[in-house]
């Protein structure tokens, strides 16, 4: 099994199972991936499976689009704090 560390890749390309964790950046991408269900399918894969999550900044917005916050604690910018307590999380500002 080799690795692709390209970070320009296919999201129909990708196996899920040959990833132990999830890394969302941040910025105004997870903006419009949010409206992408494959990528929002991916989020749930880690989410189901109980597997590390990390989202930075505004990455909590595709955790809040694909679901499954409720009793999981959170932290984002403070922009996207709503977002998050809709989505039954529970935001905590640090």
């Amino acid at each position: 099994m080799g690795h692709n560390f390209s970070i320009n890749y296919d999201f129909d390309k990708v196996d899920l199972e040959n990833y132990a964790g999830l890394f969302i950046p941040g910025g105004r991408s997870p903006e419009y991936l949010r409206l992408n269900e494959k990528v929002l399918e991916m989020v749930r894969h880690f989410m189901n499976k109980n597997l590390p999550v990390a989202a930075v900044c505004h990455g909590a917005q595709l955790l809040t689009a694909a679901g499954g916050l409720e009793g999981r604690v959170l932290t984002c910018y403070s922009a996207c704090a709503t977002e998050v307590k809709l989505a039954g999380g529970n935001y905590k500002e640090i």
